[in-house]
């Protein structure tokens, strides 16, 4: 664990750790990781939320990879690289992706996937074809409607909305069974009027 720390780089012996499973980074300043993290051949979960990433490596395709925590970053796409990659779980809340790509189906092992917080205006209709999913969390964004897809996500338990621009919701929904539909509030833009009033309380 390396986490909530002030790294900038990360040191070159640091790959030699070749079994090492787990790594958290979370909470620095890195901006880049260099190639040689594609030497840690038994990296299955890796860290790197609240750091300043732009661009998510591509040498992580070449890991095997089954969660992956990129929250709080400033990236804006996915390589093409790491569709390969089995994921369980995708973190990218608090990030800067204007958009999905229909390819984001590809990752068809996926059990959680985060894109709270972003500039969504949209989801895909591929996401419908994303049937292990167990969580989708896509709060705080922009959206004004949901795709009817949606309602194909039958092992979906946890789906949340809040805080976008939504003035429906497909009656496919209606058939999930998903445990917390966190949508009730979404209609009046409350998420981001309750932000504010939290800030003002902390100021």
């Amino acid at each position: 664990d390396l986490s909530n720390n002030r790294l900038q780089a990360l040191p070159r012996q640091l790959f030699l750790l070749n079994k090492l499973k787990r790594l958290d980074l979370s909470s620095n300043f890195i901006d880049s990781l260099p190639p040689g993290i594609s030497q840690m051949q038994s990296l299955v979960e890796l860290k790197l939320a609240n750091n300043r990433l732009r661009k998510i490596p591509m040498e992580f395709a070449l890991l095997p990879l089954k969660a992956l925590h990129l929250q709080y970053n400033l990236i804006s796409s996915i390589p093409e690289q790491l569709y390969d990659l089995k994921l369980h779980v995708l973190l990218l809340a608090g990030n800067r992706f204007d958009e999905l790509p229909p390819k984001i189906s590809a990752f068809q092992g996926l059990r959680v996937l985060d894109v709270s917080q972003n500039n969504l205006r949209a989801l895909p209709k591929a996401l419908g074809d994303m049937t292990s999913l167990v969580e989708l969390c896509a709060s705080g964004n922009r959206c004004k409607t949901v795709p009817e897809e949606l309602g194909r996500l039958t092992n979906l338990k946890r789906l949340r909305l809040e805080g976008n621009r939504l003035r429906r919701l497909p009656e496919s929904l209606a058939e999930l069974r998903a445990r917390v539909l966190a949508v009730a509030r979404a209609l009046a833009g409350w998420y981001r009027v309750v932000s504010r009033r939290r800030m003002l309380q902390f100021q």
